[in-house]
């Protein structure tokens, strides 16, 4: 399809982005690493540094570096598309909102929390008056201010999002989708460390329960 449509082109870019996930699958992440930065570059010499396509790809390589490990380069790749992508759509857009997310998460893993929770926070406040609460990028968004908090040690804060995450994910999902799952786990997390060990387990026995229904005993 590259041959035939061109590197930028929104199939071309869709069959690089799946045989990348194949990649991924199969735990060849090297591979994956390199599929993705030749499909930028790609777009880049086709289509131009800032046409909403390159931006995909270039995101998808930041999306890949962090997955590597290597959040300092993830972390530059995703200040440069959140730097387009605000001078062109807006700092409230979705797709920008989107980068700086990635920024934030590469500087927590980084260590660098209370930068992180500052750029959460900002991005969560965005959403909320924008998405409105119950949107799943909010709730995303509440969830990485939680863990941000979480690690500063600040309980009280982190334990009342990820509640709140929870409360609203219960409205909307089922108990064994994966995202609600997640959430239960985070928040049994959190009750453990505060030594409410009951809430915990409670929440534990739940989670396994789903997952054994999931996934089976293997």
């Amino acid at each position: 399809r590259t041959k035939i449509l061109g590197a930028g082109h929104p199939e071309a870019l869709a069959s690089a982005n799946n045989l990348a996930t194949v990649y991924g699958d199969q735990g060849k992440y090297h591979a994956r690493l390199s599929l993705i930065e030749k499909t930028y570059e790609a777009c880049k010499r086709a289509l131009g540094d800032e046409h909403p396509n390159t931006l995909i790809a270039r995101s998808n390589l930041a999306h890949a570096q962090e997955g590597m490990g290597d959040y300092e380069e993830a972390y530059r790749t995703y200040q440069k598309v959140y730097i387009t992508r605000a001078k062109i759509l807006g700092e409230e857009h979705p797709y920008t909102l989107i980068a700086l997310s990635g920024m934030a998460q590469c500087r927590s893993r980084l260590g660098d929390f209370e930068w992180a929770a500052r750029i959460h926070k900002d991005v969560y406040e965005i959403r909320l008056r924008t998405l409105g609460e119950e949107h799943p990028d909010t709730l995303s968004s509440m969830s990485a201010l939680a863990e941000c908090y979480a690690k500063q040690r600040k309980i009280g804060e982190a334990r009342a999002l990820h509640e709140r995450v929870y409360e609203i994910k219960r409205r909307t999902m089922s108990e064994d989708n994966p995202g609600m799952l997640s959430t239960m786990m985070s928040l049994a997390g959190l009750y453990f460390g505060a030594g409410d060990y009951e809430k915990s387990l409670e929440l534990c026995e739940r989670v396994y329960s789903a997952e054994l229904k999931l996934y089976g005993e293997k």
